[in-house]
């Protein structure tokens, strides 16, 4: 496999209240899931890193760590922070970098993303704080800005 990064992204269907997300639930569309050999994807890594990302990043990591065939190396998770970014976003966010940074020319990333990673993954730039995402956020919350905008 010629890329460093394999980069993948997960669809979700989320229950109309999001504050209870039920593993059993079907997160990952079959759809999705019957187009993707895991196994032949991690089998020729030296090493295997699984990055999860979102409010339904534990149960999308949950779901797709049984097909993937072998152990990863590194599991990272950032679920935690929603919809202000909060430290633990910042620390994942550290580990996640640092991670990439390892990375070589053989070794294998999955990267599942869902809704909530925006604020759950931070890693501000030079000069920006956190206290300065927080306040961004809540600015853009406060006056009803979507995602989009």
């Amino acid at each position: 496999m010629d890329d460093k990064l394999l980069f993948f992204s997960a669809f979700l269907r989320y229950p109309k209240e999001i504050g209870s997300i039920m593993p059993s639930q079907k997160f990952l569309t079959d759809e999705i899931l019957k187009n993707i050999d895991f196994k032949s994807l991690a089998k020729p890594a030296n090493r295997l890193v699984v990055i999860s990302i979102g409010k339904a990043g534990k149960t999308m990591a949950q779901t797709v760590l049984p097909l993937i065939g072998r152990k990863p190396d590194s599991v990272l998770i950032a679920d935690k922070g929603h919809p202000l970014p909060n430290t633990a976003g910042v620390a994942i966010g550290k580990k996640i970098i640092a991670e990439a940074r390892r990375l070589g020319e053989k070794d294998v990333v999955i990267v599942l993303s869902s809704g909530g990673g925006s604020a759950m993954l931070v890693a501000p730039s030079p000069g920006i704080t956190l206290e300065d995402k927080i306040k961004t956020t809540r600015a853009l919350l406060k006056c009803g800005a979507n995602i989009k905008e």
